[in-house]
């Protein structure tokens, strides 16, 4: 029995469709009322996606690391009663214009899903017998989040798998959304990106930290590093190339920097020292006193202007001076640095 981890889109019968008008909230929606005849599945582990039909998708493991199956399972078991799964395709024009496409699935003649659904980002993708992708619900690239900060994306153009970032995904003019049925990533798709440390996942130019462990060393090429929450680290060994730091700087029990480490690095991690200590308002008051917190917000403010400026000598130069030397002392006494 072949293994697939989620269903990456449905399949339409193209030839035998209703189309009709319906006009809701003043606004004309055109319908267009298809019949399922199967389903396009994905296999993250083969980088592979299969057409199959509906007859055949009892015979196939789905995400067999769920704990309920397609029919158990709000979202696919429309596809596996004995009524012909249908669904419907609306297009209109929203308020500013703009043509809106999504889809919706009819079970036993009845919505069960809110447009909000698909309005949050995620979407249902329709392909014709052929395999011809026909529906995109207004997507480019379709994700699926791996961790915090990784994710797996297939390009509907080429419908090539391969991991990516938030902040690639973030900087990207394709519109992307994820996957409607969803799929589950497993750690032995991930184990590709561990670099020998299954704590440690490194994508392009980011490392994410996903477990405690003892020690992180950062490889040439990483230049930004984030640290999941809950996870605790007794060492990081920065690279010189390092430029931005995500994540709680309090569970991590020693820093190697080096001399050569860009501002951007250190104002990032002073940053997250600094929300560490205003994290708990009344605690923080409490301990350090409210002459120190009111200093340490106002100075965390200016960090995040500044930051949005590329601004960051400017940024240490300010914590140098004298009036900031209080505030400084305390957000930095649970921070232990090494610089090689």
């Amino acid at each position: 029995m072949e293994d697939f981890d989620g269903i990456f889109g449905l399949v339409i019968d193209t030839k035998n469709w209703y189309k009709y008008n319906g006009v809701r909230d003043e606004v004309v929606h055109k319908y267009t009322l298809c019949e399922v005849v199967g389903a396009m599945l994905i296999s993250f582990s083969r980088m592979e996606i299969k057409q199959v039909s509906l007859c055949e998708l009892p015979n196939i493991s789905i995400n067999k690391y769920k704990q309920i199956s397609l029919e158990e399972d709000s979202r696919t078991k429309f596809l596996c009663g004995s009524v012909t799964p249908m669904v419907y395709i609306d297009r209109y024009k929203d308020k500013d214009g703009n043509k809106v496409e999504s889809v919706k699935i009819e079970d036993n003649n009845s919505w069960n899903t809110d447009i909000k659904l698909y309005d949050s980002g995620e979407c249902i993708l329709l392909y014709d017998k052929s395999g011809k992708l026909r529906i995109r619900s207004g997507c480019d690239i379709v994700v699926y989040q791996c961790t915090e900060k990784i994710y797996l994306s297939v390009n509907l153009s080429t419908h090539s798998i391969e991991f990516t970032t938030e902040s690639s995904l973030d900087s990207t003019n394709l519109r992307f959304k994820e996957n409607y049925f969803g799929a589950d990533i497993t750690w032995n798709m991930l184990s590709v990106l561990s670099n020998g440390n299954k704590a440690v996942q490194i994508c392009m130019d980011l490392a994410e930290v996903v477990k405690s462990c003892d020690s992180v060393l950062l490889p040439s090429g990483v230049r930004c590093l984030h640290l999941d929450e809950y996870v605790d680290v007794d060492k990081i060994v920065c690279n010189k190339e390092v430029e931005h730091f995500d994540g709680y700087s309090n569970k991590v029990g020693e820093w190697f920097i080096s001399k050569e480490t860009s501002a951007s690095f250190i104002v990032d991690l002073v940053k997250w020292c600094m929300e560490e200590l205003l994290e708990d308002d009344d605690g923080s008051i409490a301990t350090y006193g409210a002459e120190i917190y009111e200093k340490c917000n106002r100075l965390s403010e200016l960090a995040t202007e500044l930051k949005s400026r590329g601004e960051y000598e400017s940024f240490i130069r300010m914590l140098r001076k004298p009036e900031n030397e209080d505030v400084m002392y305390n957000v930095l006494s649970n921070l232990k640095i090494t610089v090689y």
